[in-house]
């Protein structure tokens, strides 16, 4: 039975069934697989170069890479080599630590306040039909793993790569411990191996896939 108005008494009514479909709404969008930073950071002011961000490895949706960013300039982040699907300021959740480092620029451009050198980060989630967007930017730290650090697996302040004073400068190791392997990993809040890189046989940059 069911008490609709204690003064108007009691409804009741026979048994009845009921059955209930469960409902899961359709996913219609997936995560991006690719990443890039526009801008005129970019040599020139070149607008067109789109700079790849790179996948983190097992770890769908998570991007990172490290830019140097001279101050005022304004970028946009695209899902693509191109426009059409890019991100700007009305479009991308900026990260707490950033606030106030990051306003719009012309139009729907992200602008830099204070440049120089960082590790960019995008997360990338699916809200019911659409990409939330996450930007971090952080202080740019590289470590050395593997044997020639003396096989230390882990963030340690004497493996810290020297970061350059300007956008032309070089990325300086702590001398080798030993000879052996070379890793070299972002810090960005996830597992180091996520995020690491070494160099291929004929010297070339080579990420972990």
């Amino acid at each position: 039975h069911l008490a609709v108005d204690a003064t108007m008494g009691i409804a009741e009514s026979n048994v009845i069934e009921l059955n209930v479909r469960a409902f899961a709404p359709e996913v219609t969008v997936a995560l991006p697989t690719n990443m890039y930073i526009v801008g005129s950071f970019a040599a020139s002011n070149n607008w067109a170069t789109f700079v790849p961000l790179h996948q983190a490895f097992s770890q769908d949706g998570f991007f990172f890479g490290m830019v140097h960013l001279q101050d005022g300039a304004e970028f946009k982040l695209s899902p693509k080599e191109g426009w059409g699907e890019d991100r700007g300021f009305d479009a991308v959740i900026l990260d707490e630590s950033i606030a106030g480092n990051i306003t719009q620029g012309d139009g729907t451009n992200m602008k830099i306040t204070n440049g120089g050198w960082y590790t960019v980060v995008v997360k990338t989630k699916i809200a019911g039909d659409k990409i939330n967007y996450t930007l971090i930017l952080s202080e740019p730290k590289l470590y050395l793993f593997g044997a020639a650090n003396g096989d230390v697996w882990e963030y340690a302040d004497e493996n810290l790569f020297k970061v350059p004073e300007d956008a032309n400068g070089e990325f300086v190791s702590p001398a080798f411990a030993a000879a052996g392997e070379i890793r070299i990993a972002f810090q960005t809040g996830i597992d180091w191996w996520k995020t690491e890189l070494t160099l291929d046989g004929a010297g070339n940059i080579y990420y972990r896939d």
